[in-house]
């Protein structure tokens, strides 16, 4: 709006084209106490002097680098920079944060990606070590969800961070080496130890150590529905059998993907098989 007497003064239409934003929100930032716009005219249409654009500017830069409503508001109010300094602090740590959670997620989906492709020229086997990682208890299969306030923020903390957290599900040895159809497994959750830590997780008497171990890895492919069942395990057993080892420890497996639709039903689950030479 050109205005002679004050020059820098502008209309929420104007505003609104040059720094990208609807009326909307600038109706927004105003119910929310960020910007006090003038009110002119029968119509009381909102207008703009110099400070409320600043105010407008600042708020649009406090929102896209990470600030919520309030704390854009201590910013926009403060009346010494050290007040801005210290929520920029804060800031900086939370972003810190999340670029790393970014990170590492980034790198689980890397993984998993690869090891889904590694399906294309069929099934795979490696003997390898697995690595140190952590495991959650949430229940057996067979039994209900049991939780108090202490293991539910537990179980939240655990489950924020998927998939830097994976689903899993541990076969007891014994079990297994009985032959029993029904393997009655228990249904977790599985983190390494490098992650655990970096994530701030702190053990308790549902989360049990997976020391690193000769292992026989490989992905199971089946039906989701069928997971407690031996017949499950069968393709690695198998293997274990054709390389003359035997079963030294429980199962571990970490869940990659589900396909679960009107065609199909299948799991895909990395898994992890403990082993020593047979006798």
């Amino acid at each position: 709006m050109a205005n002679h007497d004050y020059p820098y003064v502008y209309s929420s239409s104007e505003l609104g084209k040059y720094f990208g934003i609807s009326i909307k929100e600038i109706e927004y930032y105003e119910k929310k106490g960020l910007i006090k716009p003038q009110r002119v005219g029968h119509n009381k249409q909102r207008r703009f002097d110099l400070m409320e654009t600043y105010r407008i500017w600042m708020t649009r830069y406090l929102r896209q680098s990470g600030f919520n409503v309030d704390q854009t508001r201590t910013v926009l109010d403060a009346d010494q920079p050290t007040v801005a300094e210290a929520s920029f602090d804060d800031l900086l740590t939370d972003l810190k944060a999340q670029r790393a959670k970014l990170d590492a997620t980034i790198a689980v989906l890397q993984r998993h990606m690869a090891l889904l492709g590694q399906l294309a020229d069929g099934p795979f086997f490696e003997d390898t070590v697995s690595p140190a990682a952590k495991w959650l208890f949430l229940r057996s299969m067979e039994a209900a969800h049991e939780s108090n306030a202490h293991q539910s923020c537990e179980y939240r903390q655990w489950n924020e961070l998927m998939p830097i957290t994976d689903a899993s599900v541990r076969y007891q040895q014994a079990a297994i080496v009985s032959g029993a159809t029904d393997l009655a497994p228990e249904i977790g959750m599985i983190i390494t130890n490098a992650q655990f830590r970096r994530c701030g997780l702190t053990t308790s008497v549902r989360v049990r150590d997976l020391p690193p171990q000769r292992c026989l890895h490989t992905i199971l492919v089946g039906d989701s529905q069928q997971i407690k069942r031996r017949q499950w395990l069968q393709p690695a057993l198998i293997e274990l059998k054709r390389r003359h080892l035997k079963l030294n420890g429980d199962v571990v497996t970490a869940l990659l993907l589900v396909l679960d639709n009107d065609q199909a039903h299948v799991r895909f689950d990395e898994a992890w098989l403990p082993v020593t030479a047979a006798d």
